[in-house]
């Protein structure tokens, strides 16, 4: 790459694997969780129009903590209102990492709706917020980004270890699909 070896320096995506906290004490009983930012590439419309099918579920709630301040989720709660969603939907703004994690912990699934897009393509994508779920233990639904339309992944670590072979554990046979590397999937 024309960079002396001595001039690199690997600083590894991670996160700490901590205690379990204490669930918070307004969180509803049953909730799903997003966490992070509200760049387009995230795919916070995509999930929103997902949970609204979920309309059967009255008892489950979408929790939104959102690192962004609130002025920048206007056009999303302006979705959820519209998809009739806003009324299972709670929404918390620039929480700190030890008030964020409780949210995570106590979540019956961390989401990750990331979009394809030129970033995710081209740049790579491997989000904190995919680590720190795995971390603490919660299952991550992550959408897949390339090769791979339609799919929707589900890392539980609760099973071993959050990767490919826990959502397909039986291999499909030799030159059936693509290996990761050949698809383009670069996760933990």
């Amino acid at each position: 790459m024309g960079v002396a070896p001595e001039n690199i320096t690997v600083i590894p995506n991670g996160a700490d694997i901590l205690p379990t906290p204490p669930r918070p004490i307004h969180a509803p009983p049953r909730y799903l969780i997003y966490f992070g930012a509200l760049q387009p590439w995230q795919g916070v419309d995509v999930l929103l129009r997902a949970f609204a099918l979920l309309a059967d579920y009255t008892d489950l709630w979408l929790v939104m903590c959102i690192s962004n301040p609130p002025r920048s989720a206007r056009d999303y709660r302006k979705l959820a209102d519209k998809l009739g969603i806003s009324d299972r939907m709670l929404w918390l703004f620039e929480l700190p990492q030890d008030e964020l994690a409780p949210w995570r912990a106590h979540a019956l699934l961390s989401v990750a709706p990331l979009t394809e897009s030129v970033r995710n393509v081209e740049q790579g994508c491997c989000p904190l917020k995919i680590l720190e779920s795995m971390a603490a233990g919660v299952p991550l639904i992550s959408g897949a980004i390339t090769q791979w339309e339609g799919q929707v992944s589900l890392f539980d670590p609760a099973k071993g270890g959050p990767c490919y072979a826990c959502v397909f554990p039986v291999k499909p046979a030799p030159g059936l699909v693509p290996t990761c590397a050949e698809a383009g999937v670069a996760a933990p």
